[in-house]
């Protein structure tokens, strides 16, 4: 490789750097020296001249200020023929800046480098022929403030298999490593498997428990924001600990004491509420690596119906004092932690006599949404309902507020949907309505599926008002070089049939099945999906990591073939012959269970049973249904 003459020679730190700039440099000069093949000097104090790569943040942080400011995630590339500067806000900005400044240079973060991407790739790191970085000043802004993802391993509807919760362990480290890279910074962690057993009365024996020690440095040495918690309500009150002893604290449900950790515990009893309060601040004081506390109610709970907390209003309302009186006796202990919290299904409805502080982070979930349109769209049956909640808290609440979105929703059978558009639409729906916080619920098991829909949350996540065509065709041209045209006509032709054809009119689970007209134009789009592919292949021949990831995209088309199959057995209610596509499908993702293609094969998440539901169970308000009945039960749950 030839000698950059004209390349900067060090990278210079300020004097008292923290742990995030120290990183900062290490990336920095990591992916210079592959780019390059040049090792450029760190060192820490002033600037000596020209010729050097200044990274400094604007606000030194021991710890993380929360709320967060919009100046704590901004940062500013400035190259001039003198020298090049990194600012950030924070470290965690800094750290931005490098990762934004290399991009230009050629770098993308494709994925996380997971076990199943050995054979494809995960990023792009370009051997460079000169030194041309673009002259100028770019100022760049966050379009939310709170960008999370979660680590699972539960996912918000359920236990899954201690071998999944192993791998899971596994692949956390790689993606810890990708988000900074997507300029995310909250990772959510669960602190015990819903429905598992309950934790012990004092601490201990969580998921966040056993990997804490090694996943907090990794966090902390980013600047990332550490958020722990879940369903957990239950695993500071659980009945099977305390119901014998206290049955007034438990909920009541047609007239008796409910031992369900589902049923959610009597708001309205004093002795319950301080016990509760009291069990989270010592997790808290013993844990202080968090930074925020996913304070959520059990999945699909159920409300006590005894007269006094029926007194207290309605389940949003209730909601609202338990979570109040935590976020009061955090201010007490003088802790830094932020509480964040979930509305959706019975706390949906905005209560006018809500008691939530505006410091507490409320995410707002649309369970009942379905995904051939935006969720803004009026016009499409349960849109309206799914949207309700968005706007009337986004109307009425003076606080913050974050938006869930269900990139996972289709996990539940490994559907490949591929909502490009309708992920930047609703995103930019979201943004402009003062929404500060943006999370999907996701399953690194299929990313590679999925990975230009995880690879554009990161991206819109940070710049939502990006041009999403762009971002599309950059990704391509990154990812299959001189095929990337025609790959960016399949991803595009991809979203038209997966979402059109492969999505329920009302809902995923209990929705009519899609129109003979709709079954039928899929197929016309999966014909020309196959097309683009089989062209593609003929382009990159001699390159073996996208021949790969061709044959595994077209495994992909294969399984969404076999679902159309299924979408027009189901609608002619032929039983029998639905039976048999979905015996083919599964059969083919067992073949293919550790390509990064699908979800949990075998587990709760994708098995015969939850496929025949999924396209059997139609044509029912989705009011009527129970929300556990939608699922199967893991043997491990309650």
């Amino acid at each position: 490789m030839r000698k950059f003459t004209d390349m900067p020679g060090r990278i210079v730190l300020a004097a008292g750097s923290t742990e995030c700039e120290e990183f900062a440099a290490a990336e920095l000069h990591r992916y210079l020296k592959k780019m390059t093949g040049a090792s450029l000097q760190i060192r820490r104090g002033r600037p000596t001249g020209s010729r050097e790569i200044r990274i400094r943040v604007q606000r030194r942080e021991v710890e993380p200020r929360l709320p967060l400011q919009e100046g704590d995630d901004s940062f500013e590339i400035k190259v001039t023929p003198r020298g090049i500067e990194l600012i950030g806000g924070t470290g965690r900005a800094a750290l931005y800046a490098v990762y934004a400044f290399l991009e230009e240079l050629g770098c993308r973060w494709l994925a996380p480098a997971y076990g199943f991407y050995k054979e494809i790739g995960h990023e792009i790191v370009p051997r460079l022929s000169s030194w041309e970085p673009r002259l100028g000043k770019r100022t760049f802004r966050p379009s939310f403030l709170y960008r999370r993802m979660d680590a699972g391993p539960d996912v918000g509807f359920g236990p899954i298999t201690r071998e999944q919760e192993k791998a899971s362990r596994s692949e956390t480290a790689k993606l810890i490593d990708w988000m900074p890279k997507h300029r995310l910074n909250v990772l959510d962690f669960n602190m015990n498997p819903e429905g598992r057993r309950p934790r012990e009365k004092q601490a201990g024996g969580c998921a966040w428990e056993a990997i804490r020690d090694r996943f907090a440095p990794e966090l902390r040495k980013r600047g990332m924001l550490i958020a722990v918690g879940g369903h957990c309500w239950h695993e500071f009150l659980h009945p099977k600990l305390l119901f014998d002893e206290h049955p007034d604290w438990f909920g009541t449900i047609d007239g008796q004491r409910s031992r369900s950790y589902k049923t959610i515990f009597n708001t309205a009893n004093p002795t319950a509420l301080r016990t509760l309060i009291s069990r989270v601040i010592a997790y808290l004081k013993t844990h202080p690596e968090i930074d925020i506390f996913l304070f959520w109610q059990p999945d699909g709970p159920k409300w006590s119906e005894d007269e006094k907390s029926l007194a207290q209003g309605s389940p949003a309302r209730r909601q609202g004092i338990v979570v109040k009186a935590l976020r009061d006796a955090i201010r007490r202990e003088g802790l830094h932690v932020m509480v964040q919290c979930e509305i959706y299904l019975t706390t949906s409805e905005y209560d006018e006599n809500n008691v939530y502080p505006p410091d507490v982070l409320i995410d707002v979930w649309a369970i009942w949404h379905q995904r051939q349109e935006p969720i803004y769209d009026p016009s499409i049956p349960w849109s309206q309902e799914s949207l309700a909640p968005f706007q009337e808290w986004s109307a009425k609440h003076k606080g913050l507020l974050g938006a869930g979105t269900y990139l996972w929703c289709a996990a539940l059978i490994s559907k490949p949907l591929q909502r490009l558009g309708f992920l930047w639409s609703e995103m930019s729906y979201y943004r402009d309505r003062g929404f500060q916080s943006i999370t999907p619920c996701m399953i690194a098991d299929h990313w590679v599926a999925l990975e230009l829909v995880y690879y554009l949350y990161g991206r819109l996540s940070y710049e939502t008002s990006a041009d999403v065509n762009a971002l599309v065709l950059d990704y391509c041209q990154a990812r299959f070089g001189p095929a990337a045209e025609l790959m960016e006509q399949y991803f595009w032709t991809l979203e038209k049939l997966t979402v059109r054809s492969l999505e329920k009119k009302e809902h995923e689970l209990v929705g009519a099945p899609v129109s003979e007209h709709l079954v039928a134009q899929g197929r016309v789009w999966a014909g020309r999906c196959r097309d683009l592919l089989k062209e593609a292949r003929r382009l990159l021949g001699k390159d073996p990591r996208a021949t790969e990831l061709l044959k595994r995209l077209g495994i992909i088309l294969q399984f969404t073939e076999l679902m159309l199959d299924c979408q027009d057995l189901a609608r002619k209610r032929k039983r029998k012959h639905l039976n048999k596509v979905v015996s083919q499908a599964m059969a083919l993702a067992r073949r293919h269970k550790s390509d990064g293609l699908f979800v949990g094969v075998d587990g709760h998440r994708m098995n015969e049973e939850l496929m025949m539901k999924n396209f059997w169970t139609v044509g029912k308000d989705p009011s009527q249904v129970e929300y556990e009945d939608l699922f199967v039960p893991h043997p491990d749950g309650d």
